[in-house]
């Protein structure tokens, strides 16, 4: 059997469950609030391995070879070349936003373009989840977008004055679609839950 390594990232998947986002319309603010880490890693530097372990129960490793870019890492975690082992079960999560459930990370569009996934991760004792991901179809010219958006709201999380922080999201959320790419827009992060968190009306 083959020993599960000390660092752990686990990946929920979920199966039969349609999504309810569009394809284009990215819940960057929750991914990105809900994370402990956020990476940019090529499409190519990911390698992903599956193995049936029985009639109902899938595991995956994972490799990420390189990573391109760093957008969170709350707990200083070294990810680079880690090994990692992916977990499936029906939880509330983002997984493949831009795209249909649980397929591999390593496809690519055209032959002679790079491409990129933006996986997003929670810490849960010394594993990692990843709770979201944006995959395949990012191209360098995109990246500029979610890097800058991300890094804002990482900033916001900072805030701790209520009245401020959601001023500071409104302002943020003014300018955060201003040109967007052509395949991806970033959802408004005023929903209900938090309305009612922050007593909106």
């Amino acid at each position: 059997m083959m020993a599960i390594p000390k660092f752990l990232i686990i990946i929920f998947c979920m199966f039969g469950l349609n999504m309810f986002y569009s394809q284009t319309s990215i819940p960057l603010y929750k991914m990105s609030m809900n994370s402990d880490a956020v990476l940019i890693v090529e499409s190519r530097d990911y390698q992903q391995i599956t193995k049936q372990e029985s009639e109902y129960y899938t595991s995956t490793l994972v490799k990420l070879k390189n990573i391109k870019n760093v957008l969170k890492n709350k707990h200083n975690q070294n990810f680079k070349n880690s090994v990692n082992f992916i977990e499936t079960d029906n939880n509330d999560f983002f997984l493949n936003v831009n795209g249909e459930n649980c397929s591999g990370i390593g496809y690519t569009l055209e032959k002679d373009k790079k491409y990129y996934n933006i996986l997003f991760l929670k810490k849960k004792n010394k594993n990692y989840f990843i709770i979201g991901r944006l995959w395949n179809n990012i191209v360098e010219n995109d990246l500029s977008f979610f890097e800058k958006n991300i890094n804002i709201i990482n900033e916001i999380s900072k805030i701790k004055d209520v009245k401020s922080k959601v001023s500071t999201i409104k302002e943020w959320f003014q300018n955060a679609n201003e040109n967007h790419p052509e395949n991806f827009i970033i959802d408004t992060p005023f929903t209900e839950e938090f309305n009612v968190f922050f007593k909106i009306k």
